[in-house]
């Protein structure tokens, strides 16, 4: 799977680079673009047919309600906190990273250059994903304390538009390549019955959104004072949160 969204994820970078010099051809024609590939999505979807189960699975509240119990006694739910707070304070900030670099200085035709090159980094991260999984997880998630913290920090701090693109692309580009190691973990600890492996992931990402929206909410109103300390924030809100999450954590995924 890993492969496969590498794979997309270069395609998306060379139009996502491509599509502001189109505009100098005419102001239409990347909207013309967008919308050819919406009508081909479309057509995608429409051919899609359910796909034929030889099985029936009776569907009960009991397995669920049962499971939500036991996670109480696992690192579940204090790790999809941790995820959440990584992912929804990502996301979060996301519509303020463009902004920034623009108010430093740098010209609008490259900003697509940071969310397109960040795709470059999620093709060479999930192509060689084997290299994050040797890494033991409860130290995988002690290091992005410091990763993200960190990163955030020095956006924050330094004046040079495109060295902090730069720190945009590795992050982003990080952050998304991930995914499928913090979800497989999940999967793989935390559930048994495969019915219920969707139901997992969606409740994780329920926590997220949850975060997501509280964070957004904040930070709008520090980022209308000032954009540098509004990611100084971040970088101490990761730091903060993110520690005191993982000491909780640390006993109950390190075995």
């Amino acid at each position: 799977m890993s492969r496969i969204g590498a794979n997309i994820s270069i395609f998306s970078m060379v139009l996502i680079i491509a599509l502001p010099f189109f505009s100098d051809i005419s102001i239409r024609l990347p909207l013309i673009i967008n919308l050819g590939f919406d009508i081909l999505g479309l057509f995608a979807v429409l051919s899609l047919v359910d796909p034929i189960s030889k099985y029936q699975v009776e569907l009960s509240l009991k397995p669920l309600k049962k499971l939500l119990k036991e996670l109480f006694t696992t690192g579940f739910y204090p790790l999809s906190l941790f995820l959440g707070v990584v992912s929804g304070v990502m996301i979060a900030n996301s519509a303020y990273r463009y902004v920034y670099v623009e108010s430093l200085g740098l010209p609008i035709i490259l900003v697509g250059f940071i969310m397109g090159l960040s795709r470059l980094v999620l093709f060479v991260l999930a192509r060689n994903i084997n290299w994050l999984e040797k890494i033991k997880f409860h130290n995988l998630l002690f290091f992005e304390i410091f990763i993200f913290s960190g990163v955030f920090l020095a956006i924050a701090l330094l004046n040079n538009p495109y060295v902090v693109s730069v720190f945009f692309i590795i992050i982003v580009g990080y952050f998304w390549s991930r995914k499928q190691i913090m979800d497989g973990f999940i999967l793989k600890n935390f559930v048994k019955d495969k019915n219920l492996k969707a139901t997992l992931l969606s409740l994780q990402s329920q926590i997220q959104f949850i975060i997501q929206a509280v964070f957004a909410f904040v930070i709008g109103f520090i980022m209308d004072y000032s954009f540098k300390l509004g990611f100084a924030v971040i970088s101490a809100a990761y730091f903060l949160f993110l520690s005191i999450i993982f000491f909780f954590l640390y006993k109950r995924i390190s075995h």
